[in-house]
């Protein structure tokens, strides 16, 4: 008998295998999951509807990468985004930042987003052990940034933020007002006194109107409305929020009734510019004045003289000039209550003089001091007449206007006292040395 071939079951050698080789962890790394995007820009911009336009608020503006592996059993997601907040500025027309960039300005603030699922395992305390090994989280969302967050907080933000709550209040209304009118988002007004002629870019038009005219005239104390064209190539459509900023693409001429032309006027941003012009007739320049306000994304343009009066009072003051040939005065117009008088521009650099008007015109009369336009940049080197023999003392030449002097004495010393400080202040108003020398000035 063989016994080498006998084939009983304890003669033989069966190959065992090791648990390390056998054991596959149930934890999803080998099924193949993956997701993975890259966002190089995602803009987002909230506007308010005022009518049929839109006015910017906040523009949101980020980059995006991330990362998803094993999402049917074993998630892991790992996710970074570099987000930059800007909000609109109307007063000037321009994005400023809320949430700022770092490192001077170099790259935006960074956030960093982690999250994993963790498998179920079992760590009851096996008996004999001295410590107890708490488990695992079964999901652990990690969300850091290692920048410093920089906020901007102003009364232009502040109004931003209560803009946009306004907008989404009304917007959850059951009401509407439909009794107020859609305002234009540009508006040129006439105040100098004389009819213009206002050309724009091609990029504008007047409001409700398909024709390509560019030239329009504005008689006095009139206005004209203008609103947003399409690009000349027709596939890129209307103009969004961004591009509206853009001084290149909004501009305006105007040419005033016998005077030069002021071209190229860009009214983009808000503010006030002053123009030289000449007449045919005149051998000095005058200025005109562009005023550019804006509120709620209507930019109001009025074009006027440098000299404006504001009348504070309740009651209207007529406004009065002095004509030299006749020695009278003639009315110019009447200032209203709590209202702004522009002056034309053909009389801004006359005398001036103003008088209660109404029913207190037969108690006041004029103004016994005028109100002249001052030039000294131009005419530094005119002769001026003061006559002392008047107190107080007149100024003659070049206008009529009260003289004031100030005696300033050479030292002033002043202590103040309280229960919890004491303070001396000493102030030294001119100073003369051994050689006669007197130094003017406070010290």
């Amino acid at each position: 008998m063989n016994i080498y071939a006998c084939n009983f079951w304890f003669l033989g050698l069966d190959q065992a295998t090791e648990v390390t080789e056998s054991f596959r962890e149930q934890d999803g790394r080998n099924d193949g999951e993956s997701f993975t995007t890259d966002i190089k820009v995602v803009q987002v911009t909230l506007e308010s509807g005022l009518g049929h336009r839109t006015v910017p608020l906040l523009l949101a503006e980020s980059s995006f990468s991330g990362s998803a592996k094993n999402w049917s059993s074993l998630l892991q997601l790992n996710a970074d985004m570099t987000p930059e907040v800007n909000y609109f500025n109307e007063s000037h027309a321009v994005w400023e930042p809320l949430l700022e960039r770092v490192d001077s300005r170099t790259r935006r603030w960074n956030l960093k987003l982690e999250m994993k699922n963790n498998p179920v395992q079992d760590k009851s305390p096996v008996p004999g052990d001295d410590f107890i090994v708490l488990p695992e989280p079964r999901t652990a969302v990690n969300i850091c940034s290692k920048d410093t967050m920089n906020i901007t907080v102003s009364q232009c933000s502040l109004n931003v933020f209560a803009n946009l709550a306004k907008a989404f209040s009304e917007g959850t209304a059951s009401t509407f007002d439909y009794s107020l009118k859609e305002k234009a988002p540009f508006t040129v007004r006439n105040a100098l006194g004389i009819p213009l002629l206002v050309q724009h870019s091609a990029n504008l038009r007047l409001v409700g109107s398909s024709a390509q005219g560019k030239l329009h005239e504005v008689a006095v104390d009139q206005s004209v409305d203008l609103e947003h064209s399409v690009f000349e190539p027709s596939s890129r459509g209307k103009l969004s929020a961004l591009q509206r900023q853009e001084s290149c693409l909004f501009n305006l001429s105007i040419v005033p009734s016998g005077y030069s032309e002021i071209s190229n006027i860009a009214v983009d941003k808000p503010g006030r510019r002053l123009y030289n012009i000449r007449g045919p007739m005149l051998q000095e320049a005058v200025s005109v004045l562009l005023q550019i306000d804006a509120a709620e994304g209507n930019k109001v343009i009025t074009v006027r003289s440098p000299l404006q009066i504001k009348n504070h009072f309740s009651v209207p003051f007529s406004v009065l000039k002095f004509c030299p040939a006749s020695r009278s005065l003639q009315p110019l117009g009447v200032a209203e209550p709590h209202r702004e008088f522009h002056v034309a521009l053909e009389t801004y650099r006359c005398q001036l003089f103003v008088q209660p008007a109404g029913r207190l015109q037969a108690q006041y009369a004029a103004s016994s001091t005028c109100v002249a336009w001052k030039e000294q940049v131009h005419h530094s080197s005119e002769v001026r007449e003061v006559n002392f023999s008047k107190v107080p003392m007149m100024m003659r030449q070049p206008y009529s206007c009260p003289v004031r002097r100030n005696f300033l004495s050479g030292i002033q010393v002043e202590f103040k006292q309280s229960p919890h400080q004491r303070s001396l202040r000493a102030q030294l108003h001119w100073l003369q040395t051994a050689g006669q020398q007197r130094v003017g000035g406070a010290l």
